[in-house]
């Protein structure tokens, strides 16, 4: 279930149709599109200010703390990879009140090449409300696929 879109991958993850997921879903989802996207406006307005980042387990802790850490490390993988656009795959997802935990799949291909590989599990928690901003992002990953690709391309 390959997600070129934030409508896309909600028709495949969930029997619910797109228009009536919650707004704490529709921001996650919308994280994913302007993620894949190098969208960095997008991202820069779905984080809270007091938004933070925390990579676990700690021996993967790339530093990534604060909303501006977050935009500036994902600028860098942007140009790593060339700027090539992501693809991501939800593979499930949970949601309860203002979090949602998600596995899923972030990756750039060219040329039939895997460039960048990321399956891993978020917990997003979010502000409350209608228009609910994203306030910490929990990322556990698989810290072997990560290693083996930093020390390829960074």
């Amino acid at each position: 279930m390959t997600c070129a879109s934030p409508s896309a991958c909600c028709m495949m993850a969930s029997p619910t149709p797109p228009s009536e997921h919650s707004p704490t879903l529709s921001t996650v989802l919308a994280w994913y599109a302007a993620a894949a996207s190098w969208d960095f406006d997008a991202l820069a307005n779905l984080f809270d200010d007091t938004y933070h980042h925390k990579t676990i387990p700690a021996i993967a802790d790339d530093g990534i703390k604060d909303k501006e850490k977050a935009l500036a490390y994902a600028r860098s993988i942007s140009e790593a990879l060339g700027k090539l656009p992501m693809k991501y795959e939800i593979f499930d997802h949970i949601e309860s009140d203002n979090r949602v935990w998600a596995h899923s799949r972030l990756y750039a291909e060219e040329d039939g090449k895997t460039l960048f590989n990321n399956e891993s599990i978020f917990l997003f928690t979010l502000t409350e409300g209608d228009k609910p901003k994203v306030k910490e992002i929990r990322e556990f990953v698989d810290t072997k696929t990560l290693s083996d690709w930093k020390s390829q391309s960074l």
